[in-house]
């Protein structure tokens, strides 16, 4: 179908609708996997190698191209924020962050598929102020951090995992959070755990404040004005400032 065609059935169609669509067709390419428990859902997309990473296991998004901006902008904004201690939740086969220096950081990646943090442990874990450990981000106990490094999870999150782990944590003492979130993006629809989806924390339902920063994750493109625009980026918010919203609300009840 032409593309301008979708588009002019997208406008003419009610939000509601085009999420139920959305959501639908998110579950069902993911269907070998939904419905099963966080664990065994990405544990089967992780050796599937259904996210499609030719470097890395845990996806195209964590191939070196793809994290080219993030490992160049990522330490001058925690020394900036003056970062002891990251927490790189879920942090998945520790791929790109490897090529990081951190400077004298303590890094900690949690993960909630076991053989993959076991692996990280055998292959990566001597090197000094880094540890690795097994758990799942919406329910067990974190170590505190001074930021929650949250790439590529939320977008993989039905809404209330979502605000679990934003609870979470908050729970753990954490400051800061960086998590994955598309700007331009406009609706946001629910699906099960396991699937995915992109998402805008700043649109329905997460209504999220304007990020402190953003560490653009793609070439700026054209907007229809002629302005640069970005598509992907990760977003820094104080978590204090997420605990009064309505959606971490809507979900934790």
């Amino acid at each position: 179908m032409n593309r301008n065609v979708k588009k002019l059935i997208k406008s003419m169609l009610p939000v509601n609708v085009l999420r139920s669509v959305s959501t639908f067709r998110a579950n069902w390419a993911y269907r070998g996997i939904v419905g099963k428990t966080a664990e065994d859902a990405f544990g089967s997309a992780y050796n599937r190698g259904l996210w499609g990473g030719r470097e890395s296991a845990s996806g195209a998004g964590s191939d070196l191209a793809a994290t080219r901006s993030v490992r160049e902008l990522l330490p001058p904004l925690l020394r900036e924020l003056g970062v002891k201690v990251i927490l790189d939740a879920p942090c998945g086969d520790f791929f790109w962050m490897q090529r990081i220096s951190l400077e004298g950081i303590e890094y900690i990646g949690v993960d909630i598929v076991k053989s993959v943090i076991e692996r990280n442990i055998e292959r990566h874990e001597k090197a000094p102020l880094r540890r690795f450990m097994h758990a799942d981000i919406t329910r067990a106990d974190l170590p505190k951090s001074d930021v929650v490094l949250c790439r590529d999870c939320f977008i993989h999150l039905s809404f209330r995992d979502i605000a679990l782990a934003i609870h979470n944590f908050r729970r753990s003492g954490a400051v800061y959070l960086l998590t994955t979130t598309f700007p331009l993006q406009k609706i946001n629809w629910d699906i099960h755990t396991g699937a995915f989806r992109p998402i805008t924390l700043i649109e329905d339902p997460f209504r999220f404040p304007t990020p402190i920063a953003l560490i653009s994750e793609d070439t700026p493109s054209g907007s229809p004005e002629g302005e640069p625009c970005v598509t992907r980026a990760l977003g820094l918010w104080k978590l204090e400032s997420l605990q009064e919203t309505n959606f971490l609300r809507a979900h934790m009840g």
